[in-house]
């Protein structure tokens, strides 16, 4: 509160100065304008005040220099001594490199819409066939996944084959005949799915390879092409006296932080061409979805 003997101060009065001889100064708030507060920082570059300086420089350009030294002689020492990761391996069942799926070798596909055919879909059977005709696939079926998602690069939700059952099986001619040093097996990872989705994974895989007659022979843990076969007939350039052979016997681990998982193959195996993929078990749903099977090797 200002006294009774303040006076407003005139135009020569300047802020801060007494409006009234003896009486109360100028509210500071009101006669001085607000300035932002600024911190100078004077340095004394005479004496010692300047050796101080430049010694505090080199220290601190030293232990930048030392610390980038250090953390670039650790990055080339991880990048010289870690081996290629097999993730890096060739895939030679993937669709696009050229390679294809074999329906003679490969069990039956999860139909979610099979049923009986009523009076009225006989009736328009032939239009269907009109429609497959000129399609140039089963246009009924349209909705149904593939085996061949199983061997596409890349995991899209909802992109895989699928089949009934926890057993199944596929078979896959490779682009290139190789000799087969890992097989890998990939899902989407757990956390993107619902429980009821991370159920439907793969848990225990075996792995075929198909090894002509005499080399077969030799071999344990041999099957005929007849056991892959649905239908009792093998497809063009497979004889009956060549034998499948257990290339490896693996489990898929759907809790693990890696989702694509490799297994390298114990057993050398000699050239292949055509492999299966036999899923023994899943993680307890009514169906099974196989997102990708991988097989890698070297080439001959």
């Amino acid at each position: 509160m200002i006294g009774h003997n303040y006076k407003k101060p005139g135009k020569n009065v300047k802020p801060g100065d007494a409006p009234n001889p003896g009486g109360p100064t100028w509210p500071i708030a009101h006669a001085r304008r607000r300035r932002p507060n600024r911190c100078v920082l004077q340095v004394d570059f005479t004496g010692p005040s300047l050796v101080i300086f430049l010694l505090g420089l080199v220290v601190v350009v030293g232990i930048g220099h030392n610390h980038g030294y250090i953390d670039r002689y650790m990055w080339f020492n991880v990048v010289e001594s870690s081996p290629k990761p097999v993730s890096d391996l060739r895939d030679f069942a993937l669709v696009a490199s050229g390679a294809t799926v074999v329906g003679a070798l490969t069990s039956k596909t999860y139909d979610p819409k099979q049923r009986r055919l009523t009076p009225l879909d006989k009736f328009f059977l032939p239009i269907e066939l009109i429609r497959t005709k000129w399609a140039g696939f089963d246009v009924s079926k349209a909705h149904l996944s593939l085996p061949r998602d199983a061997f596409t690069d890349g995991l899209i939700i909802g992109r895989c084959w699928e089949f009934p059952g926890a057993y199944g099986h596929v078979g896959v001619v490779l682009s290139e005949s190789i000799v087969v040093t890992h097989v890998s097996i990939d899902h989407i990872p757990r956390h993107l799915l619902s429980t009821s989705l991370q159920n439907r994974s793969p848990k225990r895989i075996a792995v075929w390879g198909l090894v002509e007659f005499p080399i077969a022979m030799s071999l344990p843990d041999s099957r005929s092409p007849y056991y892959f076969s649905p239908s009792a007939s093998l497809p063009p350039g497979i004889p009956p006296s060549d034998r499948f052979v257990l290339l490896a016997d693996v489990e898929y681990n759907i809790s693990s932080l890696e989702h694509a998982q490799f297994y390298p193959i114990k057993r050398p195996s000699s050239p292949l061409k055509i492999v299966v993929f036999e899923i023994l078990s899943n993680y307890g749903a009514p169906t099974t979805c196989l997102y990708h099977a991988g097989v890698h090797g070297d080439p001959v």
